[in-house]
């Protein structure tokens, strides 16, 4: 689909690339097509693209560990409920492992799991770290099927309470468990202005109002 945009030759594209390493080279195509590519919510950031809108996920991670950390006192077990490949998502991963390893010496990460594409998968993935892990007081999960994947088993194994759950977006299933009390806590990007400001962006570049400036 990107490709086929590219050959309509628009002014610019602004585009979510969830495999960053795929986008490489058609985004490298396009600018040098004289086509400006922004890339917003997800980057790629080897593609040569002019600019990257959206949010800092790895500080994102480090907002989740220190929040984790509050609501179990700063002691146990957390595991992370993760897909495995996105970037955006290694990203918050890394910010929420390094954070407990360098602030919370009494915290620690003893799983990081795939969650697969949907909440069936991420259940099963929760229910395995609950066995292997009896004392677990935490799951770290950065994207929002995993979060409700995760409650669905704390649900089923009165866990609730006892596990706390930190998840990630605004869909209507994470806001109900956050409701019932069952995921304790999530982020929220703000989404609208992704979309608004890559616009903007776009069209600043093409009516030049804006300098660029190196690095």
């Amino acid at each position: 689909m990107f490709n086929q945009i590219v050959a309509k030759n628009p002014a610019g594209i602004a585009v979510a690339p969830a495999n960053p390493k795929a986008f490489e080279e058609p985004i490298r195509k396009a600018m040098e097509k004289g086509i400006t590519v922004l890339t917003c919510d997800a980057d790629s950031p080897l593609s040569k693209r002019y600019s990257f809108l959206g949010t800092g996920n790895y500080d994102a991670g480090v907002v989740a560990a220190r929040y984790m950390a509050n609501l179990i006192n700063g002691e146990g077990e957390v595991a992370v409920l993760y897909l495995p490949g996105l970037f955006t998502l290694e990203e918050r991963t890394a910010g929420f492992k390094d954070t407990i390893e360098k602030e919370y010496p009494n915290m620690e990460v003893v799983q990081v799991a795939n969650a697969g594409g949907d909440q069936t998968t991420a259940a099963k993935a929760m229910s395995s770290i609950m066995q292997a892990h009896a004392n677990l007081k935490g799951v770290f999960c950065p994207v929002s099927t995993a979060g409700v994947g995760a409650a669905t088993v704390l649900n089923e194994a009165n866990k609730v309470g006892k596990v706390k759950i930190v998840s990630f977006d605004s869909n209507r299933g994470t806001l109900d468990l956050i409701k019932e009390g069952v995921i304790s806590a999530t982020i929220v990007q703000n989404s609208w202005s992704m979309g608004f400001w890559s616009m903007n962006f776009l069209y600043f570049v093409k009516h030049d109002l804006v300098n660029p400036v190196k690095d």
